[in-house]
């Protein structure tokens, strides 16, 4: 699977009778391979397992001291509340916008009211705990949807320096140069 999915337990302070439940974030590790100017901020992330991702982000959802880490060449986690994956019914004629992706429904927990969505075409799968109401029947396993998260919803945190990868490029641009 190439989601990392993390359940936190409600905090301790909560009394046992609320309706909290635990929370699941989808986790994708992956590499910027390229990034957008204001106003669009985009970002193109190529994903451990292969996937390509062109996530629109909020800069406002990162701290300020992380923002000069979103360059080409930095290892990231991308991590997204499954509350905020929603899916939707798709349209047959409608083009996938930013944050946008077909996907399928490979999995239905009924007890936990969460489906998994595999991105079509991408090695990428999502929990997601939004579906529409608008469906005229609930969401089975081979279910084609559409998937959309909303920009603020994507929280983007950098991984390391990547030294490595970030010295390669850096050679690659030099010895361009000096020909």
């Amino acid at each position: 699977m190439v989601t990392m999915i993390k359940v936190e337990k409600p905090p301790a302070t909560l009394p046992l009778t609320t309706s909290v439940g635990p929370k699941t974030v989808n986790r994708i590790a992956g590499t910027i391979l390229a990034t957008g100017t204001p106003p669009h901020e985009v970002l193109h992330v190529r994903t451990d397992e292969g996937a390509s991702l062109d996530l629109r982000i909020d800069r406002g959802t990162s701290a300020p001291a992380l923002r000069r880490f979103f360059a080409v060449g930095q290892r990231v986690m991308v991590a997204v509340d499954a509350a905020e994956v929603k899916l939707h019914v798709p349209y047959p004629q409608t083009e996938n916008r930013c944050n946008e992706w077909s996907a399928r429904v490979v999995l239905v927990e009924r007890e936990r009211s969460s489906v998994t969505v595999k991105i079509l075409g991408q090695q990428v799968t999502l929990k997601s705990t939004s579906i529409d109401p608008s469906a005229i029947r609930p969401l089975r396993v081979w279910d084609s949807t559409k998937i959309s998260i909303a920009p603020e919803a994507v929280h983007v945190t950098p991984l390391g320096t990547c030294s490595r990868l970030r010295r390669r490029l850096l050679t690659e641009q030099t010895t361009e140069r000096t020909r």
